[in-house]
């Protein structure tokens, strides 16, 4: 649950280790099979780079950090830090499995890499309003004007890890259905703009952005 770091100005026989808990952490699932899309949608060029990276910059100003999850091998030379996704062709919730497993930081912004109009703003709202909720949710999703849950923009408490994995490991493949089932306290924080949601997932709508 700890990073350390070394005070690099000491001899070998002075070095002093700092302790600093992780509160938080960034992450974005790059995995998918576009199929719609006809292409690799996390690859597509946006910003003059490319829309996975897009969003990882605005999740790293989030979150302090960003790693990007997922299987295919071109995803880990987009410059960020990868974690390959333990359960390749499952879904999404296998990606987040593959995050509560792995994380050292208490609260995880988990973000799918097709939404480009999400603003940096909002995911650091999403973060702070599960640090500062004192019903201590295991979940806090956003939703935009209808109340209606966006499963992929989302932080999940670590301690969550067990129980979405039961889940999965039981055949649910649903991330929204592990989010309205009976295990998990979710709060939503709503945004009346609905567009920073816009999924990414045809030809016409990457036209359209």
């Amino acid at each position: 649950m700890f990073y350390s770091s070394v005070y690099a100005n000491r001899g070998p026989s002075e070095t002093q280790w700092y302790h600093f808990p992780v509160r938080r952490a960034g992450y974005v699932l790059t995995g998918g099979r576009s199929s719609r899309m006809g292409r690799d949608k996390a690859l597509l060029p946006f910003d003059n780079g490319t829309m996975a990276a897009a969003v990882a910059a605005r999740v790293e100003q989030a979150a302090g950090s960003v790693t990007l999850v997922g299987s295919d091998p071109a995803h880990a030379r987009l410059g960020y830090a990868f974690l390959p996704d333990a359960w390749p062709g499952q879904g999404p919730l296998g990606a987040v499995v593959s995050v509560l497993g792995r994380t050292e930081a208490e609260s995880n912004l988990i973000v799918a890499c097709d939404m480009p109009r999400l603003t940096a703003a909002y995911l650091e709202r999403l973060m702070d309003a599960m640090e500062a909720a004192v019903t201590r949710p295991d979940v806090i999703a956003a939703s935009g004007p209808a109340a209606r849950i966006e499963p992929l923009c989302a932080v999940w408490r670590r301690s969550t890890h067990r129980r979405v994995e039961r889940a999965f490991a039981a055949g649910e493949r649903s991330v929204m259905a592990v989010l309205t089932g009976e295990d998990l306290l979710v709060e939503l924080l709503e945004t009346s703009e609905a567009a920073c949601f816009q999924n990414v997932n045809t030809p016409e709508d990457w036209a359209a952005l």
